[in-house]
């Protein structure tokens, strides 16, 4: 005798618990870090090193934290140096991020922004 074949509704989307976070910030530019340090491109290991000194360089009480983001619209991770947040973009696009460490001015000739990214961590 044979099992009756069971047929499943399809899953249904699930709502996020928490509304979407958005963070403002700046990004290490590994090309312009590439460029500044004589590093290959293609030398992931030697940039991720200099990527990570460079967040090292700057003084910790000048950011919130350091994070992981997705532009809005595009499958690019990044990390990022938050130094604001919220649920709502357009208002933190809006929004000033204020005087700038001198840490984080220092090393401007790397970093990529200030920009918004959707929290991804």
């Amino acid at each position: 005798m044979e099992a009756p074949e069971t047929t499943y509704p399809p899953p249904r989307r699930r709502k996020p618990l928490l509304p979407p976070r958005y963070i403002k910030g700046f990004t290490v530019d590994r090309s312009r870090l590439a460029t500044l340090l004589d590093i290959d491109n293609s030398d992931l290991l030697s940039l991720g090193g200099a990527v990570e000194e460079t967040i090292r360089y700057i003084d910790r009480d000048a950011y919130l934290f350091i994070g992981g983001g997705v532009r809005p619209g595009q499958d690019v991770f990044e990390i990022v140096i938050v130094l604001d947040e919220s649920n709502n973009e357009d208002k933190l696009r809006g929004r000033e991020l204020g005087p700038l460490d001198p840490s984080i001015l220092a090393a401007m000739c790397v970093l990529e922004g200030p920009s918004v990214w959707l929290r991804a961590d």
